[in-house]
């Protein structure tokens, strides 16, 4: 009997702002998409919910506060090991939260990781984009709860 597959859990932050919404470009020294425009966030740890890794990404990442009675689950996706870097060759299972009400104002809280944060208009999408930005925001847009991706 095969032993069960263990996925890595995300949540993703969107923020929204005048009909804008909130990008950070990568590092260029990035292992993965570098220079790329990316949704803000990262990796659930273990014992932590969806809406706590949320929180914390915010804080951790864009130095803002956020109360989880003000985060929604927007879209689910599930993205497969078809990809370019090693790093990120397994299965993943994506949250993406928006965010309804935050504390601060966002900027750039972990050096290193990345170099800017931009408001851009949906259809206005930024170049280069980590290629599963265009695909969420669409699904989003729709009102689709779940997308795949990289299979």
């Amino acid at each position: 009997m095969a032993e069960r597959y263990l996925q890595a859990v995300s949540v993703m932050l969107i923020f929204k702002r005048g009909g804008r919404i909130l990008l950070e470009q990568r590092s260029p020294k990035s292992n993965w998409f570098p220079n790329g425009f990316a949704i803000p966030g990262g990796g659930v740890d273990e014992g932590e919910t969806i809406l706590a890794a949320a929180v914390r990404e915010a804080r951790e990442e864009l130095g803002v506060g956020i109360d989880p009675k003000n985060l929604r689950i927007v879209h689910v996706m599930h993205r497969g090991p078809k990809l370019v870097s090693p790093k990120l060759a397994q299965q993943a299972v994506l949250f993406f939260v928006e965010v309804l009400d935050w504390q601060g104002e966002p900027y750039i809280a972990e050096q290193g990781k990345a170099q800017q944060l931009i408001w851009f208009a949906p259809q206005d999408i930024p170049q280069p984009v980590v290629p599963y930005v265009a695909q969420v925001l669409d699904c989003i847009a729709q009102g689709d709860l779940y997308s795949e991706w990289s299979w």
